[in-house]
């Protein structure tokens, strides 16, 4: 008995223990967690005042506004601002909107105060003022009057332009339907003259300014000619063979039609004609090889081809082109046509979204005038250009990089017969009139430029580019002008 309860009495006091010794941990590690929460965790920080801004421009012209937008940390209460050549010059504003009248490059300060603490930022040459060109002092443009090169053809880039048609005044074009004894008309002359007529005379008058006026006279009749349409096919690639097949629909209509006052024929093949493929135009500058009738020497005559299928009458645009001695801008390789300028340009792609001529193109042409063109050569200038597709103003800027090479900046926008470009803004592009056609004698330049069509190549505010120690940032885009600066190295 004496020995159980000894043992008895030893488990007792051991269990007493162990709960002493639970309890005791137990109220140390609460108590070590209740000291941790209260000294390393903050719900309050304080952030500490810091000065900063921002501005929605950095460049303006002269007159226009800069909204200004204060970034601070540390939740300052107000705001002091220092405006250097603005108008008003200081503010308490939190964001305000600050005038510049005056050409110059400009800082802002900005002091934010929160209870008795304060801090100051200051950013020196930050607003960059403008003048903007007065467009009534153009310089003289004999520099960006690229030397013509290829002078055996009379299709050039260079100046001055020989086109054997006249650019300007009213163009009559005789108007005469033929067929084959393979390959008979289906369709009525009508059908075919209904795709040509409307096309063509909006787009010359829009193109010239009203300059050139296109009066497009039918002979509503099919001509049968003498021979099977492959025969005429393979005559078609040489000046004489097209000359001979020209003057033999002239002589059949001869009789019925007065050709004395004729500027150009155009010759619509039957389209069911296959054989035909394509359409060329004959040009001459030469009066003894030309096309004769009614004691007229016809210096250009167009004959349309099976791809009249597939370009319709704005075929006749890209054509008549020729006719006024413009050339082709696609590349003559298999790959890649359409490299140099895509979709911009009729003598590029008929089918472009963007199919009116180039401002250089006006310009050899007559339809914009020496007064239009701004050749720049040396500094730096500001200059507001006016869209492409409507009358006045300066159209376009030209650096002059040697006798033979310039880069000219245009304005586009969706507009006229270049509705459906899918991005308007200032078109930057190069002319080396030492290019053959065919091979790149005008090429867009923009390294902001993707897909095979360039549709992205029209440069837009904010933009920079340089190319050739030449660099040209657009200053704003508006709805009927770009503002550019171009800034020669």
């Amino acid at each position: 008995m004496k020995n159980s309860t000894s043992l008895l009495r030893k488990n007792i006091q051991f269990t007493l223990a162990i709960s002493l010794l639970f309890f005791s941990c137990s109220n140390d590690s609460s108590n070590s967690n209740d000291s941790s929460n209260s000294t390393d965790i903050d719900i309050n920080p304080v952030v500490p005042l810091k000065s900063e801004f921002a501005s929605n421009l950095d460049k303006i012209i002269e007159g226009k506004q800069i909204s200004f937008t204060e970034k601070s940390e540390g939740e300052p209460t107000s705001w002091s601002w220092t405006f250097e050549g603005g108008t008003p010059a200081k503010s308490t504003e939190k964001n305000p909107v600050i005038s510049y009248s005056e050409q110059g490059t400009f800082k802002v300060s900005l002091t934010v105060s929160k209870d008795d603490d304060s801090e100051t930022i200051e950013k020196e040459n930050l607003i960059d003022v403008l003048a903007l060109f007065d467009e009534n002092e153009v310089p003289e443009t004999q520099l960006c009057k690229l030397d013509k090169i290829f002078t055996n053809d009379y299709v050039d880039i260079g100046f001055p332009n020989n086109g054997p048609s006249s650019s300007l005044g009213q163009v009559n074009i005789q108007v005469l339907f033929v067929d084959f004894p393979d390959a008979v008309a289906s369709q009525t002359t009508t059908a075919i003259f209904n795709l040509l007529e409307n096309i063509n005379t909006e787009f010359y008058e829009e193109m010239s300014y009203g300059k050139m006026g296109i009066n497009l006279l039918p002979y509503h009749s099919w001509l049968r000619l003498s021979m099977v349409s492959s025969q005429y096919a393979e005559s078609l690639n040489s000046s004489s063979g097209h000359l001979s097949f020209i003057q033999e629909a002239v002589d059949l209509a001869d009789d019925q039609v007065d050709f004395s006052d004729t500027d150009i024929v155009l010759v619509m093949s039957n389209p069911d004609a296959s054989e035909i493929e394509y359409g060329p135009t004959f040009g001459s500058l030469n009066d003894s090889f030309a096309i004769n009738a009614d004691g007229n020497s016809i210096l250009t005559g167009i004959t349309s081809g099976f791809d009249f299928n597939y370009w319709g009458g704005i075929w006749l645009a890209h054509e008549m082109g020729h006719s006024l001695g413009l050339l082709d801008l696609y590349a003559y390789s298999n790959s890649n046509n359409h490299r140099y300028v895509g979709g911009f340009g009729v003598m590029g792609i008929q089918s472009g979204r963007a199919p009116g001529f180039f401002a250089y193109e006006r310009w050899l042409l007559g339809w914009i005038d020496d007064s239009q063109i701004y050749c720049h050569s040396e500094g730096s200038i500001t200059i507001e250009i006016q869209e492409l597709a409507t009358e006045g103003g300066i159209k376009a800027l030209s650096v002059p990089l040697n006798s033979n090479k310039a880069i000219l900046i245009e304005s586009r926008k969706k507009k006229g017969f270049d509705s459906s470009m899918q991005k308007e803004g200032a078109l930057v592009y190069v002319i080396d009139t030492s290019i053959p056609r065919g091979q790149g004698p005008l090429r867009i330049l923009q390294n902001s430029n993707t897909g095979s069509m360039k549709e992205n190549a029209p440069m837009i505010a904010g933009d920079i580019y340089t190319y050739e120690g030449v660099t040209i940032e657009v200053i704003e885009s508006k709805s009927s002008s770009d503002i550019i600066q171009v800034t020669l190295q």
